[in-house]
């Protein structure tokens, strides 16, 4: 559940930091925008897995809102 928490507050942080600074912020990633969607995407079919609760709900809306708002 820890883990959870907070890969759900950095999925938050980065879908407002996409939303504010746009396509640059993805310079801060070394492995760019498609592999790190890709993990965020692998992460919520983890939790997905092991049961769903609001977190788990919540972190598949952002992670599907942060694949919208960037395609590949």
């Amino acid at each position: 559940m820890v883990s959870l928490a907070d890969k759900l507050h950095n999925s938050r942080s980065l879908l407002a930091d996409c939303q504010k600074c746009g396509d640059v912020i993805w310079t801060n990633f070394s492995a760019g925008r498609e592999k790190t969607l890709w993990f965020y995407q692998s992460l919520v079919q983890v939790y997905q897995q092991t049961g769903s609760d609001w977190m788990t709900q919540e972190i598949e809306r952002v992670v599907n809102q942060l694949c919208q708002e960037n395609p590949a």
